[in-house]
């Protein structure tokens, strides 16, 4: 289910997913398991798979990389290492990403949506 249900060779696991899909002969149909990625990286919101996102307060791109898990293997995941706080462009507020505030003498509540 977690396939991109393409026809053929092209069958493979959806954006967010890793795993193998592969066509069996005796079934004649696609068999594999297509798990969800971890969602790693300094400023990210840790939800696995297709669902990881830049935490709120911040912007980047989440791309597919590679983890040295200790040395004991490679493990492949979603990573959000380029996730930066993003521009507090509210009016008398001070500082970029979650940590924009209002600056002194000034009162109100800024929140993050995404």
């Amino acid at each position: 289910p977690n396939s991109q249900m393409k026809p053929g060779p092209e069958c493979k696991c959806k954006e967010g997913f890793e795993g193998e899909v592969r066509w069996d002969k005796t079934e004649r149909r696609y068999v594999g398991d297509c798990r969800l990625l971890e969602c790693r990286g300094g400023h990210v919101n840790y939800v696995n798979g297709p669902g990881c996102r830049c935490a709120n307060g911040y912007n980047g791109t989440i791309k597919e990389d590679f983890y040295d898990n200790y040395g004991l293997n490679w493990q492949r995941i979603l990573s959000g290492e380029s996730c930066a706080p993003a521009p507090c462009n509210v009016e008398n507020s001070d500082m970029d990403g979650p940590e924009c505030h209002c600056q002194e003498g000034y009162r109100g509540n800024i929140t993050w949506d995404g």
